[in-house]
């Protein structure tokens, strides 16, 4: 076969695939998320969690908001009772409940689009990863953790212009090379059958233990 036309087979197979995954993108064309939006969303019970006790853990999941504030108000998303909340108004942020601090993560979220965002939690310290990469890393005072372990509850979704897929909390903090095989290699869609899932899944040491619907 001709050298040039086995070059243009494979561009026009490439660019196929990039007005594919660019179409399943937008959320229109998702089958799976759970729209916040919604006045009745459901609950995780910390019974369902692994190592529902631990002080060193990290949510990670994908985030479509429709329409970003631009106030200064605050909106949880997602919030673990007398742990932490994340939630968004003009940034993405962090409320480390424990210690009573809101820190901002990510600035000037971006609107209509899916964003993978994983959030790693120590007695002293916090990270936010964004589509794989590092975008904050802060130390925490211990001087104001006020809770123990036995005090943290569910978790509950509250409501808010936005859809989320693929929620999953994890027993300890994500590597950076962790958080770049997830958004890579787990980005919303799949090249077979496009879909995102909406499962809340409890891991430990690296497998998944039980899987919680969220419909």
């Amino acid at each position: 076969m001709n050298v040039s036309l086995i070059i243009i087979v494979i561009l026009i197979m490439i660019l196929i695939s990039i007005l594919y995954i660019y179409y399943y993108s937008n959320k229109n064309n998702l089958n799976n998320y759970l729209d916040l939006s919604k006045s009745a969303l459901p609950t995780i019970s910390s019974a369902n969690l692994v190592v529902p006790k631990s002080k060193s853990y990290s949510y990670s999941f994908w985030l479509f908001i429709t329409n970003p504030s631009t106030s200064t108000a605050r909106y949880n998303f997602i919030t673990r009772e007398k742990e932490t909340a994340i939630g968004f108004g003009k940034h993405l942020y962090v409320n480390c409940i424990d210690k009573k601090t809101y820190i901002d993560v990510y600035k000037d979220v971006p609107s209509q689009k899916w964003i993978h965002v994983i959030i790693n939690r120590t007695p002293t310290l916090l990270e936010c990863y964004i589509n794989g990469k590092l975008n904050i890393s802060k130390n925490l005072s211990d001087a104001a953790d006020t809770y123990t372990p036995e005090q943290y509850g569910n978790i509950i979704f509250s409501t808010a212009n936005a859809y989320i897929s693929k929620l999953q909390r994890w027993e300890k903090p994500i590597t950076s090379s962790e958080a770049s095989n997830m958004y890579y290699n787990g980005n919303g869609y799949s090249i077979i059958l496009p879909n995102i899932n909406v499962v809340a899944s409890v891991l430990e040491n690296d497998v998944v233990q039980k899987e919680v619907s969220i419909f």
